[in-house]
Formats: structure tokens, sequence, C-alpha cells
């Protein structure tokens, strides 16, 4: 059985034994600058750059309202009748070419983008029902089609080197690659998945996800710990650059990949510990596969959204600096104390009996003391609850700056007290476990002062 589809200018071949193949490499892309509103799909622009169309002819065919690929597969139902659409679609014809045989080629040209997006849309539904059919089964990228990707990447960026460990490997790439085709973005990768080109991937078994086939035993990729911080920074090189492989998003600062790791190399320097640079990154990554999968409409490209969350979710960072100090108090608290092994009661001799008066006097008093020391102890803790029960203002940590605390601690509102620790720069240890309100002291908004104002 036969399934060909067309999504980065790819052709995936399933065989009768389920083994899949790619065929014909994804690089050529349409590079045509269009008008903001007259932009193709990236699937349509990637078929203009298969087919070879020339810049003019993918502006008119825009400007006719071509756009998507599923309007293109809809022009007609043989090469006649989508040449006769073109035509009525085209006011001038002189814009396909100066005489016949131009105005022909040109319609020819657009008759073999009008086939293969008909192709595309015929096998697209089959293509996906036979990846979630066996979601552990992850699409083959040939070797010289991998070689392309790792070429066109150092001729953008002849300054980036890219030794084994921080290359991505190509079985991650097909992983990513499928992940994306299949859903439509970009999943969120533990640091363990992500693997790079110096690893060897040691497969596990386990249970296929298919509902239908749920005993059956399939063969997954078994995760990597990452043992130091230098090997997650280098993991996380490896997953933009295959960001830019696949064309999904480029390895710049204006695109957000590189702006996002150097601002992780400066933070992981001033706060140090593996468990932390984890978490930070998960929080961040998290927060850009949410605001992509969410908003669609408003961020079209992962970039988009990645800049999005780097540019206006900066509480991020104060987030894992708490959730870490969080958990290490969890630990603690979970942590048994050491069990210690008790002693042996020391043997005691009977007590002599009172034999004088000097001894009776002595018990006596020794009876009033400890009758005064527990009256005593009563009234110091009668007083230690009145004083519990009046709210005491929260004391400033050495952490924080004093003027900053003294502004923080200075507005007035109304309504429920806010945490000053989550207004200022130190962030709140407890999380979404505070008792106080996270908001903003000054505007009550849903973000911290500090950095916000």
């Amino acid at each position: 059985m036969c399934i060909l589809f067309d999504c980065f200018s790819v052709s995936i071949i399933f065989s009768s034994e389920h083994s899949v193949h790619l065929q014909h490499p994804a690089t050529m892309v349409d590079r045509t600058v269009y008008a903001a509103d007259k932009t193709p799909d990236l699937p349509l622009r990637q078929v203009f750059g298969r087919q070879r169309v020339n810049e003019d002819l993918c502006k008119l065919a825009a400007n006719s309202g071509l756009l998507t690929v599923e309007t293109f597969a809809m022009l007609g139902d043989d090469i006649a009748s989508v040449k006769a659409t073109l035509k009525n679609l085209v006011p001038d014809l002189t814009a396909l070419g100066a005489d016949g045989p131009a105005q022909e080629l040109a319609l020819t040209c657009l008759a073999a983008v009008w086939k293969t997006c008909s192709t595309m849309q015929d096998h697209f539904a089959a293509r996906r029902a036979k990846m979630e059919e066996d979601p552990s089964k992850v699409p083959e990228i040939p070797g010289e089609d991998h070689a392309e990707f790792r070429e066109t990447f150092v001729s953008r960026h002849p300054d980036v080197l890219l030794p084994l460990h921080r290359e991505p490997h190509r079985k991650f790439v097909e992983r990513v690659q499928r992940d994306y085709l299949v859903h439509g973005f970009v999943h969120v990768y533990e640091v363990g998945e992500i693997r790079t080109r110096n690893e060897q991937i040691a497969q596990k078994a386990g249970l296929s996800k298919n509902a239908e086939d749920l005993l059956r035993v399939v063969t997954i990729d078994q995760p990597s710990a990452a043992n130091s911080e230098s090997q997650v920074m280098d993991k996380l090189h490896a997953f933009f650059i295959t960001l830019e492989y696949l064309n999904i998003c480029e390895f710049s600062v204006a695109a957000g990949p590189l702006k996002y790791l150097a601002q992780l190399e400066e933070w992981r320097h001033e706060n140090r510990g593996l468990a932390l640079l984890l978490t930070v990154d998960t929080l961040i990554r998290k927060k850009v596969h949410r605001v992509s999968s969410d908003h669609r409409k408003q961020f079209t490209t992962f970039s988009a959204a990645f800049l999005e969350v780097l540019n206006n979710h900066k509480q991020l960072w104060n987030d894992a600096r708490s959730s870490a100090e969080l958990d290490k108090y969890k630990q603690a608290a979970l942590t048994a104390a050491p069990v210690t092994p008790k002693k042996r009661a020391r043997s005691t001799s009977p007590e002599p009996p009172l034999s004088s008066a000097k001894a009776r006097k002595n018990k006596a008093r020794r009876t009033r003391q400890k009758a005064q020391l527990q009256k005593a102890k009563a009234v110091l803790s009668n007083s230690g609850n009145k004083e519990k029960d009046t709210p005491r203002k929260a004391a400033r940590d050495e952490r924080v700056p004093a003027k900053e605390w003294q502004t923080i601690t200075a507005f007035k509102y109304s309504g429920g007290r806010r945490c000053p620790f989550y207004n200022s720069s130190l962030g709140c240890r407890f999380g979404d476990q505070c008792k106080l309100k996270h908001s903003c002291a000054e505007c009550g908004k849903d973000h911290p002062w500090h950095g916000n104002h």
C-alpha cells in the first residue's frame, strides 16, 4: 500500500511492511516577497519552489486569490478545465506572457502546480490516518536529504560551528518533522528527548498507543538524562538547529532562538543549579507551546509565539526561581529525620526516706518554684497568642534592595493583601501555594511590579 503526500515538499511512502521512506529533498521553497494580505500559505509556497515557478507568476496567482493548496486543488477536474479557469481568473492575459506560446507555457506551469496540490489534497486524509494508526513509527529521511539540510544551514550561517555534541541527531530531526506534519505545531520535548549526533540512541520495548492494538509491542527511543548545565545548553542548540533544518524557525536573534539562548546563558551563571536550569527552560518552552497552539490565528509561526513569550512573559524567570526554592522545602519536609537508637535507662536507687525537717523544707520550696514556673509559662503563652492574632508587616529579605521594598510596600490599595515578594526582583518562593494575592502592587494586574513599572 502506498500513500504519497507533499508537505515540506516531501513524499512519504508506506510499504507493505510498514517501513517509511522520504523522497525528494525539501529544500526548494519559494522566496518571493508578497504583499501582506496576498501571501500564500507555506505548503503552497513550497509547491511553487518545487515546480520552480518564476516570481511574476507566483505573484499573479497570489493576486488572483490562489493562496492555499485547497483553493488550487479545486480549479478543475482535468488540465483543460484548469487552464480555462485560470484564463477566467486572470483579467489580462498579457500578464501570463507576451505571446501565445509564452501564455500557454505559463498556464502549463500553473497546471503542474494544480496537479501537485490535487494529489496532496486527495492523499492528505489517508496520510494522517496512516500516521495516527501507529504513532511510534517515524518516517525516515534519506542520508542525502539530511546532508542537504546540514549543507543549507552551514551556507546560511558560516560563522556557526556544528560540533557533534551540538548537532542534532538524524533520528530526532525525523521525529520533530513527523510531529509537526501531524499536529501543525512544535511539541514540548524534554531535554532528555533531544538527541545530539554524538549520542548512541538505545531503544526499549513498549506498548502501542493505538486503541486497536493496545497489546502490540513496539520499540521506542529511550531518552537520556542531561548530566550537566553545559549539556543542557548543547541539547537546546541542537533543538533550535533542527527547527531551521525543517524550515520552521530561523536560527537567529531576530527570530528568537539565539536571543533566548543568550538570556538563558546569562541567567544560569547568576542562578547555579541543573534543576533550576531545567525548570526555567521547561516553563518557557511550555508557555511557547501553549501560546502557539491556543492562539494560532494571532501567532501564525513558532517565531512569533516565541518572541511573544520572551518579550511579554518575563515573570517566568522569577517563577522558575520560586518553584525551585519551593521544591527544596518540599524535599526537606518529605525527607525523614534520622532515627537514633534509644539509650538504656539508667538504673536508679530508691530515694532515702525523709528523715529530717530540712529535707522536708527543701522539697516544699522546690514544689513552690515549679508552680511559679508553670504560671509564668502560661502568662507568656497567652501574650504570644495575642501577638499572633494581630497582623504583622512582612519583613524585608536581605536580597531585596531596601529602596525597592519601600516602594512596593508604600502602595495603597483595597481588597486582599498582595504579596510583596511576588512584586520584587526576588520572586515569591511559595509560587501558587502562597496565601497572599499574586498581582501587581501598583495597578493590580496579573503581573509583578518589578520589570513592568
